[in-house]
């Protein structure tokens, strides 16, 4: 496997290439790992379950698990091992069963030489003949548990005395985490009926915020619509360009891009610099004035928001 695979994506990249590999419809399979290198050892699950019901045996009640985690391992090299049902070649290489070849029969010199050229330099350590058939010694536990999977809880289950330990040691903190509960649940009671009272006391409160957000949004929207500048921003404009002058308002006609205007004045008032100033202000532009009996009349373009950016 990849060094960059660890923990869960390890195990679930080499399970979906022993489902690959595999050619049996249902498979079981346990795997001893060294690094990122393991040993796969799998089986067909239902002619395994059909030989223990055959035996009157619950499968249920049943620990399977590969002969060899029950025969005494070796650390490294090559041999020969006398199984209960032929006869397995196996390659070991530092603790870890690099490869391994069954036989129904011992076999013969070319079967076992085309076997080893699988040691690589592990060869170099072994003879090249047939071995002698190795007869390891049975263990009462297996010696490697990792990778048995769900046969690692059955072997557990079976074990009185680790799960009379275990009902101990969870029992305490069982009945601390179950008061812990009954406590926080009725304090959750009692906030919750809290605040249906708060709710009910905010309803109208909650509505007419509602309302007002909903209004203010339409206003948003109906005042984002007009292109010009807001009529209080024109005639404060405008106010600040005759209040100089002692002028006061008579008339005063505003459309959306247009504007007129009018006021009386028993002084002499220069209209040509006023309508300079008029245009020097960024907010209008073609200025012009006329005059009505003694009213004066300013008439004007309001520039829109882009031409007043640019």
């Amino acid at each position: 496997m990849p060094d960059t695979l660890k923990g869960k994506k390890r195990e679930s990249a080499l399970r979906l290439k022993i489902m690959a590999w595999s050619p049996f419809k249902e498979t079981k399979y346990c795997t001893q790992w060294k690094g990122n290198t393991a040993s796969v050892f799998l089986w067909d699950a239902n002619l395994v379950g059909k030989m223990i019901k055959e035996n009157n045996i619950n499968p249920n009640a049943c620990e399977i698990i590969p002969e060899v985690f029950m025969r005494e391992p070796i650390v490294t090299g090559i041999r020969l091992v006398d199984t209960t049902f032929g006869k397995e070649g196996q390659i070991w290489d530092d603790g870890l069963l690099k490869v391994s070849r069954w036989w129904k029969e011992q076999p013969n010199q070319l079967e076992w030489d085309l076997f080893v050229r699988n040691a690589g330099s592990i060869l170099e350590q072994s003879n090249s003949g047939v071995p002698q058939k190795s007869n390891p010694d049975w263990l009462k536990v297996p010696w490697l548990r990792e990778g048995l999977g769900i046969e690692n809880l059955k072997y557990f289950l079976k074990n009185r005395t680790i799960i009379i330990s275990l009902a101990t040691i969870l029992t305490i903190p069982l009945i601390f985490l179950m008061t812990q509960f009954i406590t926080y649940k009725i304090m959750t009671v009692n906030i919750q009926s809290e605040l249906s009272l708060i709710r009910e006391d905010t309803q109208n409160i909650r509505g007419q915020r509602r309302n007002a957000i909903r209004n203010l949004s339409s206003i948003e929207k109906l005042i984002s619509l007009n292109n010009h500048p807001q009529q209080i921003e024109i005639l404060s404009s405008i106010h600040s360009q005759i209040s100089p002058l002692n002028l006061s308002l008579v008339t005063w006609d505003y459309s959306p891009g247009k504007l007129e205007f009018s006021f009386e004045t028993n002084d002499n008032i220069n209209s040509i610099s006023l309508i300079k100033d008029l245009e020097k202000n960024y907010l209008f532009s073609n200025v012009s004035t006329s005059t009505r009996g003694s009213r004066q009349i300013f008439k004007m373009n309001i520039n829109t928001k882009e031409e007043i950016q640019k």
